[in-house]
């Protein structure tokens, strides 16, 4: 006959972790057909916890309990239904984000209003085992009312660590106001658990006038003859000797911009540099995928590549601080000179021109070395 709860099943060969559940529980034809009531859907499990060795194993059909955990104890020689303990669900929710016009930026953010946008959220498993994930949310429009409601579940486990992405929706955001969301991450589909959750603001839809942003510093960084230095914008150099070729300052445009919004944003920047002539000499513009999330009252920097200064006179620049990657809006401007490329004074008679730069002053980067000959 099948064993009940708690009956005692004794195996002929010693309890040993090496040894495999077939070499458990020989010569118990008497339980099953096949050889041996175990033989059809078993799964074994082993380990040592608090010093006793346990053995758990799955019956099914026609076993004593439909789908139960049966676990012997080998020290005080019983069987009994095993009841795994409750888990202490653990996960994080490691992303809010929202996609729109083809770039996707944090949330909480503010965007303009009439932008549709789809919201992601990413969680993450913090426990040892691989776990489903799940998400649900609400989402509210400045009114109060629901704008969407999401849940979803990862079709498979993801192990430890894993993290798992969600998407919604596009959702037109046409109402003036702060957003809501309400957002849980969830884990055990069957009985589902809470293990992380948001309740907040998740973006502000205004107008584009309402976006704010400053360039805070704007600088050219000289180079000549293996030495550098900062000149702040607008500045001017002197060259210790005449523009030539091997003797030709590069430089590159670096600039600051502050949000002075009280939502992070994603800001970029763009401008072109003009020789005295007119000629455009370089331009720069923020990719969509390196604008840099700022978060309220915080700074993003940003620089160019190198050109030549290869000629006197002085160069401009049009540069321009940018939020709403999706569709930039500029938020600060700054055109006019950039430097003024002064010619070097002529050295008094009998003395040259040699190339070794230092600093000189405010303003002015290199410097000169008078040689006298003799």
């Amino acid at each position: 006959m099948d064993p009940n709860v708690g009956d005692y099943v004794r195996p002929d060969a010693p309890w040993q972790t090496a040894l495999t559940v077939s070499q458990h529980f020989t010569n118990v034809n008497e339980y099953g057909a096949g050889g041996s009531w175990l033989a059809a859907g078993v799964s074994r499990y082993a380990g040592v916890e608090d010093d006793l060795f346990f053995m758990c194993v799955n019956f099914t059909n026609p076993h004593p309990v439909d789908g139960a955990t049966y676990i012997y104890d080998i020290q005080n020689k019983t069987w009994a239904v095993y009841e795994p303990p409750e888990k202490d669900w653990k996960g994080t929710l490691t992303l809010k984000d929202l996609s729109y016009a083809g770039v996707r930026v944090s949330l909480p953010t503010t965007i303009p209003v009439d932008t549709s946008g789809v919201i992601g959220v990413r969680g993450r498993n913090d426990m040892v085992t691989a776990e489903r994930i799940g998400v649900h949310w609400i989402l509210r429009d400045p009114t109060g009312a629901i704008a969407e409601e999401y849940e979803a579940w990862g079709q498979t486990r993801d192990g430890a660590g894993a993290e798992r992405s969600f998407g919604g929706g596009d959702i037109l955001f046409d109402m003036l106001g702060t957003w809501t969301i309400s957002i849980e991450m969830l884990m055990n589909p069957d009985s589902p658990e809470i293990v992380d959750d948001f309740n907040g603001d998740i973006l502000c839809a205004a107008e584009e006038g309402l976006f704010s942003g400053s360039i805070e510093d704007r600088r050219l960084t000289v180079t000549l003859v293996g030495k550098s230095q900062d000149v702040a914008i607008p500045g001017t150099i002197r060259p210790t000797s005449p523009l030539r070729v091997g003797y030709i300052p590069t430089a590159h445009v670096s600039a600051v911009g502050q949000n002075n919004m009280d939502t992070t944003q994603s800001m970029g920047m763009h401008w072109v540099v003009k020789k005295p002539s007119g000629g455009i000499v370089s331009e720069y513009t923020t990719p969509s995928y390196y604008w840099v999330e700022v978060a309220p009252g915080l700074y993003g920097q940003f620089t160019g590549l190198d050109f030549d200064l290869d000629m006197y006179g002085i160069w401009t620049i049009e540069m321009e601080l940018l939020m709403n990657p999706g569709d930039p809006i500029v938020v600060d401007s700054y055109s006019d000179q950039m430097v003024e490329v002064v010619e070097p004074e002529a050295p008094p008679e009998g003395e040259g021109f040699n190339w070794v730069p230092y600093a000189i002053g405010a303003g002015v980067i290199l410097g000169l070395v008078l040689l006298v000959r003799k």
